[in-house]
């Protein structure tokens, strides 16, 4: 399977230094909930019957959120707080914004753990049966949380029948305005290549053509192609990728292995999405190159910033990835290559990794 070229080292020297490398936070990131295979019994603060409580200070319209949020928070926070997982259970507010109302606005490529009305179209539910096609049981092990209830193992946590009800009266409620400051964490490998893929408008098997390739071993046998299979899951591994089979969890650890796996991989995969998709070029396309229109280059320059980093660009940054990145490579080799070298030069910013 032929692999897309690397760019040669010398156009890799000249990049801003604004788009290097730098120091990553830890994300540490998992599934959904539990990771040594069992629910963890209420305990300590969070010691309840059951979702019969209602917790003080929340308006109606949270409250059946709030009781179902207090009944599997202390199964799911071990591993899914505010400190070393994604922080589903971090407090109500998290719960509602990543869980509860995912399904609120979300885009196809979104996981949609909740979709108000319609517990038949929530992936929590599928997860906690253990009849996910996307990813393993929660928690992981040999019985899933459906059992668990069942049969008593799990006191104080809502039953399969509770959840579906809870899904199907839901009302998408109004929450208090998100802080102001930023919380910056490095993307887990299950984020960069959900995160990848939207933005450069791939699929898993468009991807695999390219020759670079990124699967975790959870995945379904139908993700990864055989042949690429072991290599998929080196990278991921490379990467910080969690293992729920092997007790793997994820981490968010910066190391020159990670930027050995990752940099290649998302140049081959900027270099697919150039030469075959419009994601890229709402102001341009492949063949528009500075002797053409230089005006629209930089229009475009601008919207990939945005689009690839989540925030406007500066002047200076539009003419720093204009002037360093974008004409030096096109003089060298063309405008495809110039393009590409755009593309993977904003995926190697550290603002792509932590935003």
């Amino acid at each position: 399977m032929p692999r897309s070229c690397a760019l040669p080292v010398s156009s890799l020297h000249r990049l801003p230094s604004r788009f290097s490398l730098g120091p990553l936070p830890v994300l540490l990131l998992l599934s959904l909930c539990g990771c040594e295979g069992a629910l963890v019994p209420p305990t300590g603060p969070h010691d309840i019957e059951g979702p019969t409580q209602t917790p003080p200070a929340i308006d109606s319209c949270r409250q059946p959120t709030a009781l179902i949020y207090e009944g599997l928070r202390p199964g799911c926070v071990g591993c899914h707080g505010g400190t070393d997982s994604r922080p589903f259970f971090e407090n109500l507010e998290s719960f509602e914004r990543l869980i509860a109302y995912s399904g609120a606005g979300a885009t196809p490529d979104d996981t949609v753990y909740v979709r108000a009305g319609h517990p038949e179209e929530s992936e929590l539910l599928k997860l906690l049966r253990g009849e996910s096609e996307t990813a393993t049981q929660m928690p992981p092990g040999s019985t899933p949380y459906s059992a668990l209830v069942q049969g008593g193992d799990a006191p104080g946590a809502p039953s399969m029948t509770e959840l579906t009800r809870w899904i199907e009266e839901l009302e998408v409620c109004d929450l208090p305005a998100p802080p102001a400051q930023r919380i910056t964490r490095r993307l887990s490998a299950s984020m960069i290549r959900t995160e990848l893929m939207r933005q450069l408008g791939l699929s898993d098997s468009e991807t695999a053509s390219t020759g670079r390739v990124l699967g975790s071993p959870d995945d379904s046998p139908q993700r990864v192609v055989s042949n690429d299979r072991v290599e998929a899951h080196q990278v991921w591994e490379a990467l910080g990728g969690e293992h729920a089979l092997d007790g793997r969890r994820a981490s968010g650890e910066p190391s020159h292995l990670m930027a050995q796996a990752f940099f290649p991989l998302a140049q081959a995969w900027c270099s697919l999405s150039v030469r075959t998709k419009d994601t890229l070029f709402p102001h341009a396309d492949v063949h528009t190159g500075s002797g053409d229109d230089p005006v629209a280059v930089k229009a475009n320059i601008e919207f990939l910033f945005l689009h690839m980093l989540g925030e406007q660009a500066s002047p200076a940054d539009i003419t720093a990835l204009y002037e360093r990145v974008f004409i030096p490579t096109e003089d060298e080799h063309d405008t495809q290559t110039a393009w590409t070298a755009v593309c993977s030069t904003l995926v190697r910013d550290p603002l792509w990794m932590t935003y």
